[in-house]
């Protein structure tokens, strides 16, 4: 269905997200207010003291599903270009999202945290139970005779995930699409039917979403890997803008982040610290993946006539050898609290990710492109994003 409506083209992607969006902040505010209102028992909020089971969940909990729950934010820098205004919207977007995200989802904390006798939580918070495996919120309305709401919650938890894989299946075509035209995979990507639509990407997105699904034991760990690789990515970006305010210190942009210097090495040891919390489990299947991606892309080069072949600059790239190695061994030997043989315990093992990570970055910025190369690339990448505007059609801003 995600793929169909891919297919049909930008403006029914945009009309089916916009409908989607406002069910997906309807439905929790409306469930935060029908809580709050039934239930009151706000004594709860400091039964049992806080972290009664230490405070490394917490951060587990941050990389295996808080983090995942406010990537929204995402789409309004992947489409600011887009944007009339960039230099006002792309904060604004960014920084909304992220608001929104936070008042609603601790409107939903409270709202669960409220709605128990307080017999309930005698043996602890990690001891509560539910009647069958629906989810928790659909089963204290239905206990308390919400039903009408149950089913509302019931129907939520299949259209809110919808929404998010309608937008990433077309934002992964999207991606496909670019690489194809920098040939980092093969043409067919490129390829557009009478609608200016990629569909070899957005087929190829449908099998790799059931090839990723297939393998894996549950959902929480399809949301670490899903995190790790998005944050991994993401981590990427602190290096670029780093390595582009000493090559380009005097380029127009149309949005400057202030205390870019700053804000770079910080961003990426954040980075690399959701990445470890996500537990060793998450961390050696994601490094497989990556792995994998790169035997792709160098055999994808290899392959190639000699005439297109993509040019790799493997040289700036050599820090990422001690950087995937490196973050990988740590997360192997690292606290126990995070999967790890508990070679660092638990607090020195973030000074190792963040020591670790600051060394990377300074390697990185050493590595990084001549001024006169990255300048290059940048005069034909702004031609190729001209390029391909045309070729897929004027898009309009599809929020997240």
């Amino acid at each position: 269905l995600f793929s169909v409506v891919n297919v049909l083209g930008v403006r029914w992607l945009a009309e089916s997200n916009r409908w989607i969006t406002a069910w997906k902040i309807a439905i929790p505010v409306l469930t935060v207010i029908v809580f709050l209102v039934v239930f009151h028992h706000f004594d709860n909020l400091s039964s049992h003291g806080f972290a009664p089971n230490g405070v490394a969940p917490i951060f587990t909990a941050l990389s295996t599903g808080v983090v995942f729950a406010y990537l929204g934010f995402e789409q309004a820098v992947e489409f600011g270009a887009e944007s009339a205004n960039p230099r006002r919207n792309i904060p604004l977007a960014v920084i909304g999202s992220v608001v929104l995200g936070v008042v609603v989802y601790l409107g939903l904390a409270i709202a669960f945290a409220t709605s128990f006798e307080p017999s309930a939580l005698a043996k602890g918070w990690s001891n509560l139970s539910f009647p069958g495996s629906f989810g928790p919120y659909a089963a204290i309305a239905s206990a308390a005779g919400l039903g009408w709401l149950a089913f509302l919650l019931y129907v939520d938890a299949v259209v809110s995930p919808g929404g998010t894989g309608l937008l990433y299946v077309g934002s992964t075509a999207r991606m496909s699409f670019g690489m194809a035209r920098m040939r980092t995979v093969p043409d067919v990507f490129a390829s557009l039917n009478e609608r200016r639509v990629p569909v070899v990407s957005i087929v190829v997105a449908m099998v790799l979403g059931f090839a990723f699904l297939f393998p894996l034991p549950s959902w929480q760990t399809i949301i670490g890997i899903v995190t790790g690789a998005t944050v991994l990515a993401y981590g990427m970006q602190p290096l670029t803008l780093g390595a582009l305010r000493r090559q380009a210190p005097e380029r127009d942009r149309p949005f400057r982040l202030q205390l870019g210097e700053i804000i770079s090495p910080v961003a990426f040891v954040i980075a690399n610290l959701i990445i470890y919390w996500s537990t060793w489990t998450v961390v050696w299947k994601l490094m497989l993946a990556v792995l994998v991606g790169y035997l792709i892309l160098a055999i994808g080069s290899l392959v190639r006539p000699q005439a297109t072949r993509p040019q790799l600059d493997w040289r700036a790239g050599y820090w990422l050898l001690p950087y995937l190695g490196g973050l990988t061994l740590v997360s192997y030997v690292g606290a126990q609290d995070f999967g790890g043989r508990g070679l660092f315990p638990f607090g020195w093992d973030a000074l190792v990710v963040a020591v670790f990570s600051v060394a990377i970055y300074v390697l990185a910025i050493r590595l990084r492109l001549p001024d006169a190369t990255a300048e290059k690339y940048m005069t034909e990448l702004s031609a190729e994003a001209e390029s391909e505007e045309e070729e897929l059609g004027e898009l309009g801003v599809v929020t997240a």
